[in-house]
């Protein structure tokens, strides 16, 4: 009986994981379209001088623990330390930097599609602001992800605000949900390429899918 019980309490566990992690998504964001909203209808900034995008918007949350996914082993990592007022923010949440790389985030209105492009996916290997960046050439480090919500399953964070748990390489299979890769900057608009990249994207993330079976 207990060999029969112990997956099914393991697997209800691990939901209860995923749901408590698909939540800090949402209240992040919730944060950064409030962000959006007070800062002339643009996105965070990958960085702005010494803040990286969650310190911009850590005073909409004003909890570290938005910033730890439960499954994540490594969710007490820091990723950004301590900025005044600001506390270090852990690591288990990293930026498209597609939607602002430049010192300034890009417009809202950039964005065709928001509800198909991810803007914070999970991250584990590496205590990084980013994941995805556009100088990610070659499927090198696609694979920083996490996704070990059962099934190689990973959390994203839609740009419209609403989040979602897929497999990663459902994200660049009929449509790219990261936009284009071009190089060492990102540009408006780079977010904005719907084609599935096949070079960049697609072997880091099927390598992402076999690390988490």
């Amino acid at each position: 009986m207990a060999a029969i019980l112990l997956p099914v309490f393991a697997r209800a566990r691990e939901n209860a994981r995923s749901s408590s992690c698909l939540n800090n998504e949402k209240q992040i964001g919730i944060a950064i379209i409030a962000y959006v909203q007070d800062y002339d209808e643009k996105y965070p900034a990958r960085q702005i001088g010494p803040l990286y995008w969650s310190q911009q918007i850590y005073s909409y949350i004003k909890s570290v623990n938005v910033f730890m996914c439960p499954s994540n082993s490594r969710n007490t990592n820091i990723a950004n330390g301590v900025q005044g007022a600001i506390p270090a923010i852990p690591i288990s949440y990293a930026y498209n930097a597609r939607f602002g790389d430049q010192g300034s985030g890009f417009n809202m209105s950039t964005v065709n599609e928001p509800a198909n492009k991810i803007i914070v996916s999970e991250i584990y290997l590496q205590n990084w602001s980013d994941y995805g960046s556009c100088w990610w050439t070659g499927g090198g480090n696609w694979n920083q992800g996490f996704a070990g919500h059962g099934s190689s399953r990973c959390n994203y964070l839609m740009s419209d605000g609403h989040a979602k748990s897929m497999n990663p390489t459902a994200t660049d299979a009929t449509i790219n949900m990261w936009g284009a890769v071009t190089g060492n900057n990102c540009n408006a608009g780079d977010i904005n390429t719907d084609t599935p990249d096949t070079v960049n994207i697609d072997p880091g993330l099927k390598a992402l899918d076999a690390l988490f079976p």
